[in-house]
């Protein structure tokens, strides 16, 4: 009996423990953990993982690029859920656990249409009760929306709906202790499904692959699932190119980018996936070295699209593009019309390429005003040498012309630019040459004419497109210049194979062609400064970067009619001026900039030679002939050197003089009998006067001693009754004096000039001789050549303004200008104000007057705004004025066979400006 009641126990304990072992294996299954991600739906096409949400919200809500993107339908809910799990977390202390040290996956998925839908999905803490969260959101759905519960795989799912707002319908539901919130109950369905049959991303090798490259601490992490993204990105498209966003599945499985987001810039970097059984176009990069992009310093600055490609090795990428064609069972038709265009032809298109292509080529769309946008696309490449491209195209061409009997010459049509400009346009007859080589993005882009600049290949659809493409280049208007570029570009990857920039502000003739019109993507884009999506290749990870830029809007150019810029290296910091080419008699613009170039640029806007000094200029440039054979050269200093250069821009011999002390004021040349034995004086912080010849040697003889303070002023020189007279205005006094630099009047009252004010010979109301001026408050100060000087009171006036003495109204009597505070004044010879014009910006202390067509007008410039002011005799500001401007400026006759007047300016693009004031 004992036996048996061991045994009785010994198999109860059995049991019991048994019994116990299935329990907690049961329960412990029924606990299974699950992560948020395994509520993704597998066919998302792009998931956002955030692993702090509250900051990752505010990052969102300062970013302007962020307020553009959010405004696209497409992306509206994004925001709008966003918005929402925000307010929750904000409101209750429930929800702020959940967001709050939490990871968050938030997906996009394409449906049915032109629709998306979204769903949010996270790890519910273990100390919130399921049925709280439920009663909470039916707490604060009272008044907004009207709630229905329904059940699916016995997951209770709530359905909150209303008829208007950010989004009608938002979904929620618990379900293995994941959050899923929603815009659509389908999309929650499908999430539950995937969690009860143990279904996820995880499952997905790919993914997992590319998950383990996500970076950690940054905003968030993007996936793009490129099987499923396509049918997401055809929702921003015209129906005309939906189908070609089906290509995006050929480039690789997946790609994680890290989300980096400022106020002004989104940067999302990472890696792509390529799986060594798939077919993927990034294979092709993946034997090519990353290079830098010099296709920026040929293309215009008004690019508006570029589409370019770095490849090293040639063959090689050929070779890979022929096994990818081939995967996609697309080799036949590649092969058949290669050989067709090898027997038109008489070479291989391969072997032909090798000569266009050295390492970069690329399709360029530049906008133009015609209406034929066609006519604004090229294709562009770099060459080992134009001359071999030229000579091997050519024989391709006659080859083909005797093949298919077409008739076409080789002989150029030469467009010429000015005198010593002209570029050779060629016909090119043989359809589709790029395409074949090298794919559909060049298919439809008509290459009928070519040209080369330097050793650039450019094709176009017509000699006139390639004329403004190379006016943009003589110009220096090429990308590379571009200050919003250079500010955009400044942190891109220097080097790539494969980049996609987009100027948004510079597409808008053939976005609505492109772009879905209902989805608000075009007003979007027209936020941004630019769009660049670059891939490094070299390896089997291939790294990406999408880079989006916004900025404050800058105002454009007013273009009126045939004006013309021309990019400089840096800011203009001088009055543009013009100077005669003594070989042609055409007039020039001579310029400098803030990194201290120097430039000569033609009538059209070439620059003709560029040199560097070692500091800006402190004067205007002066023309002399200092070899008195009628060639003219250029006169100027800094406070270091008195400069002279022949046209050519070399130093003449014995120049530069470097001074024995610092320059204070611009150097004056001074040809004394009209004999061209010019004299050069220069005032210096020593507060002497130095005074060189033509050959750069001091002059003996010059007694003046100092001033009693620095001259800052330019030394002016005019001759009465037969003697001559120099003029020098100091902080204190002035200066009359004679060859010798001896005082030759005495004044009979000293005056301090205004520092701004200006100084001429010139007759007053009586007719006799003054010089005249004004004091540091404004008083008009008239010099005779007796010693005296008279007083002429109109008004007071500040310190700082600026003075004429010049006729404006037209009866040949000077009139009194000034300039102070931002008005203008003017006064006629009998002192009877003409008028008193108020400018609303702050203007530089300097008037200009220009006499043109038989009229004077005055010139000022707004340089802190960028505006340029020309003002009538009557004080009323021109019409079409302001005018985009940051120098004093010139304005002149090109052409002297017409009447056209062009107004020359620099702007704080660093741009010389050509406005036609005649149209």
């Amino acid at each position: 009996m004992k036996k048996y009641l061991v045994l009785i126990i010994v198999l109860f304990l059995v049991i019991a423990g048994f019994a116990t072992f299935v329990y907690l294996w049961l329960n412990n299954k029924n606990t299974k953990t699950y992560d948020a991600i395994q509520a993704v739906p597998i066919d998302a096409s792009i998931i956002v993982r955030v692993e702090d949400f509250p900051k990752f919200n505010n990052v969102l809500s300062q970013s302007k690029v962020w307020e553009s993107i959010a405004n696209i339908e497409l992306f509206e809910n994004i925001s709008s859920t966003i918005g929402f799990v925000d307010s929750l977390s904000n409101a209750n202390a429930l929800v702020k656990k959940i967001t709050h040290n939490n990871t968050i996956y938030l997906a996009v998925n394409a449906s049915g249409g032109n629709t998306s839908t979204y769903i949010l999905s996270a790890n519910i803490p273990n100390d919130i009760n399921h049925s709280d969260l439920f009663s909470l959101s039916k707490l604060l759905a009272i008044g907004l929306y009207k709630d229905q519960e329904k059940y699916f795989n016995q997951t209770s799912i709530l359905n909150f709906n209303k008829e208007n707002g950010s989004f009608k319908t938002i979904s929620i539901a618990i379900n293995n202790g994941i959050l899923l919130i929603s815009n659509s109950p389908l999309l929650i369905e499908k999430s539950i499904s995937q969690l009860d049959n143990n279904i996820s991303l995880l499952n997905n090798q790919q993914f997992i692959a590319i998950n383990k490259t996500a970076g950690s601490k940054v905003n968030a992490n993007i996936y793009f699932n490129l099987k499923y993204t396509p049918l997401l990105f055809r929702q921003l498209l015209s129906e005309k190119y939906k189908k070609g966003v089906n290509t995006l599945s050929d480039i690789a499985q997946w790609i994680e980018l890290d989300l980096d987001l400022t106020k002004n810039k989104m940067v999302m970097s990472g890696l792509s996936t390529i799986a060594d059984s798939t077919n993927s176009y990034l294979r092709l990069f993946k034997k090519q070295k990353p290079i830098d992009n010099e296709m920026f310093s040929v293309i215009p600055s008004e690019t508006g699209i570029l589409i370019w490609m770095g490849i090293t090795n040639l063959n090689l990428y050929l070779d890979d593009y022929r096994s990818y064609l081939d995967k996609k069972g697309e080799i036949f038709n590649y092969t058949q019309n290669l050989g067709r265009y090898k027997n038109l032809i008489g070479l291989e298109v391969q072997q032909l390429f090798e000569t266009i292509i050295n390492e970069e080529v690329g399709v360029v769309f530049v906008p133009s005003v015609n209406n034929n946008s066609n006519d604004d696309w090229y294709i562009v490449s770099k060459t080992k040498s134009a001359s071999t491209t030229k000579e091997q195209l050519l024989k391709a061409i006659e080859v083909y012309s005797k093949q298919t009997h077409i008739e076409t010459s080789t002989t150029p049509k030469v467009i010429k630019f000015d005198k010593e400009k002209s570029v050779e346009v060629y016909h090119q007859p043989i359809e589709g040459l790029f395409s074949i080589a090298l794919g559909s993005l060049y298919q439809n882009i008509n290459d009928s004419y070519f040209c080369f600049i330097d050793n650039w290949l450019v094709l176009g659809e017509s000699p006139e497109s390639l004329e403004r493409f190379v006016k943009s280049n003589i110009r220096n208007n090429v990308l590379q210049k571009n200050e919003q570029f250079k500010q955009f570009s400044n942190e891109l990857p220097k080097k790539n194979n494969y980049l996609v920039y987009i100027n948004p502000k510079s597409i808008d003739k053939i976005s609505k062609d492109f772009l879905n019109t209902n989805n608000n993507l075009s007003n979007s884009l027209g936020n941004f400064q630019g769009i660049t999506y670059q891939l490094i290749g070299g390896n089997n990870l291939i790294f990406n970067t999408l880079t989006i830029t916004t900025t404050q809007e800058v105002k454009s150019v007013q273009n009126k009619g045939g004006a013309w810029e021309t990019k400089l290296d840096g800011l203009p910091i001088i009055k543009p001026q013009i100077v005669i080419n003594h070989i042609s008699n055409d007039k020039e613009i001579f310029v400098q900039d803030s990194e201290y170039n120097i430039y000569l640029i033609n009538s059209i806007g070439r620059i003709l030679w560029k040199r560097k000094l070692d500091e800006a200029l402190i004067s205007d440039v002066n023309q002399v002939d200092i070899f008195k054979n009628r060639k003219l050269q250029l006169a100027f200093n800094t406070s270091k050197k008195l400069y002279i250069i022949d046209r050519n821009g070399k130093d003449l011999s014995g120049f530069p003089v470097s001074y024995p002390t610092p320059a204070t004021n611009p150097v004056s040349v001074i040809d004394y009998d009209g004999r061209r034995d010019y004299r050069f004086f220069q005032a210096c912080s020593d507060r002497k006067i130095y005074v060189y010849d033509s050959k750069g040697k001091s002059i003996k003889g010059w007694l003046f001693n100092k001033t009693e303070s620095v001259v800052t002023d330019r030394i002016g020189f005019v001759r009465n009754g037969g003697l001559d007279y120099l003029i020098v205005f100091d902080s204190n006094r002035p200066y009359i004096l004679n060859r010798k630099g001896e005082e030759r009047i005495k004044l009979k009252k000293y005056f301090s000039k205004a520092p701004n004010s200006s100084f001429a010979l010139v007759s007053d109301i009586n007719g006799k001789p003054t010089i005249s001026t004004t004091d540091t408050i404004g008083l008009v100060r008239n010099i005779y050549f007796d010693g005296t000087v008279a007083d002429v009171a109109l008004q007071s006036f500040s310190k700082w303004h600026s003075f004429l003495n010049k006729d404006i109204n037209g009866d040949a009597k000077p009139d009194y200008i000034f300039l102070d505070n931002s008005t203008i004044i003017a006064f006629d010879s009998s002192k009877e104000k003409l008028f008193q014009l108020k400018i609303k910006e702050e203007l530089k202390p300097s008037l200009q007057i220009f006499d043109y067509g038989n009229i004077s007008k005055i010139g000022v410039v707004a340089d802190k705004s960028n505006k340029i002011f020309l003002i009538d005799s009557e004080g009323g500001v021109e019409e079409a004025f302001p005018l985009e401007g940051l120098t004093l400026f010139s304005i002149t006759k090109f052409n002297q066979k017409n009447n056209n007047y062009s107004l020359i300016v620099g702007s704080n693009r660093g741009t010389i400006i050509n406005y036609d004031l005649t149209k």
